[in-house]
């Protein structure tokens, strides 16, 4: 921080007087020679290095050595491409369904690296990730060939076997009570016990066309 130190001769006037103009005058010398008003700022004391920095003069702007602003690469706002591009620079930007060939949207870190960007996207939507390297002499018209969706449990469960599977509308059936992951929370499944190892589950869409299974109840120990 600048500091700015006041120099007075008192002469028993409350300001200093110009005889000449006929009225009060107060100066602010910052350095001898210097006219008021408009000093150079690089003479003010404990401005340091930053007086002679250079403001960015666009938001992708990666000149070295120039101050960046609020919004330069993401920083502070929002970067949204809608037009099929990607900014090749290490920063944050949002990508749009039709840019990732994802149906939906990406807001994304992207981290500028040789001939190359590294991109990781979430989606605010659907609460998954993804990952894609992206060559910069490649024009990104749609960039949905690569990219690498990454397991979370968004997307993948843990069977009783301890193995993880994909995270499809799932139904844990206990002796008294029934238990929904996030997406069977989505459909009205309800719960009802008949009799004994006899139970009636109502309000689901049915089973997915593939990949869909019934695991062998076991006891405490694991035992089917």
């Amino acid at each position: 921080m600048a500091n700015l130190v006041f120099k007075y001769s008192w002469d028993h006037r409350p300001y200093p007087y110009n005889s000449a103009q006929g009225k009060r005058q107060f100066m602010l010398p910052f350095a001898s020679g210097i006219p008021n008003l408009t000093p150079d700022i690089s003479q003010v004391q404990g401005a340091g290095t930053a007086a002679q920095g250079t403001l960015t003069i666009a938001r992708d702007d990666s000149t070295p050595g120039r101050v960046l602003k609020v919004g330069d690469f993401g920083l502070g706002t929002s970067i949204l491409h809608s037009e099929g591009k990607i900014l090749y620079k290490t920063g944050f930007q949002g990508l749009a369904g039709s840019v990732t060939g994802l149906s939906f949207p990406l807001q994304c870190v992207v981290f500028g690296w040789s001939n190359l960007v590294s991109v990781l996207g979430i989606s605010a939507a659907t609460k998954r990730m993804f990952f894609n390297n992206i060559p910069i002499n490649v024009d990104p018209q749609i960039l949905n060939s690569d990219w690498i969706e990454v397991r979370t449990t968004a997307n993948t469960t843990v069977d009783a076997n301890g193995f993880v599977k994909s995270a499809s509308p799932i139904v844990k059936l206990f002796a008294g009570s029934i238990e929904l992951n996030d997406s069977a929370k989505k459909q009205p499944v309800e719960f009802e016990k008949i009799d004994v190892g006899n139970y009636l589950l109502k309000g689901s869409l049915g089973f997915a066309q593939e990949g869909w299974y019934i695991e062998v109840p076991k006891d405490a120990n694991g035992n089917t």
